[in-house]
């Protein structure tokens, strides 16, 4: 029988899963935006691709593309919402997967998750950094080598 989780507080629920309650639950909204200005990097992704967008797409295609995987996103970050207030870890995506999982099979899907979270993240990184690459190279190719300073341009 799934046990009813709706009338349950989290620090009940962390008990029941075998935990004690000991990371702060709360997030300023500055704390928020900077977490979501690092981690999702909005700016750097939508940036370093609107000029492979146009040139594939154009305009039609990123407003389109932007309102369809905006709503899909929104629905997966409905289904994590869900999952996350079932079970309220800081282990999050493989204590979830591993929790979910058959259990002949728990650990090697807890374990897949996190390894293939961790690559996302580095691939994220990387693309990051990419783009910051290409603007500084931009910018930079904005002024010439003859030995001109910067303040001088």
């Amino acid at each position: 029988m799934p046990l009813d989780v709706s009338r349950v507080s989290d620090e009940e629920r962390l008990q029941q899963l075998g935990y004690r309650q000991t990371l702060s639950r709360s997030m300023s909204g500055r704390a928020n935006f900077g977490v979501s200005f690092t981690i999702i990097s909005i700016l750097s992704g939508c940036m370093t691709l609107y000029g492979y967008g146009m040139d594939t797409g154009g305009p039609s295609v990123i407003m389109w593309g932007w309102l369809f995987v905006g709503l899909m996103t929104l629905f997966v970050g409905l289904s994590m919402a869900e999952v996350c207030s079932s079970y309220p870890t800081s282990a999050g995506l493989y204590f979830w997967a591993h929790r979910m999982a058959p259990a002949r099979s728990a650990a090697a899907w807890a374990w897949f998750t996190g390894w293939f979270n961790t690559l996302g993240q580095i691939a994220v990184t990387a693309g990051i950094d990419f783009g910051a690459a290409t603007f500084l190279n931009a910018l930079l190719d904005r002024y010439p080598s003859g030995g001109t300073s910067w303040a001088s341009s």
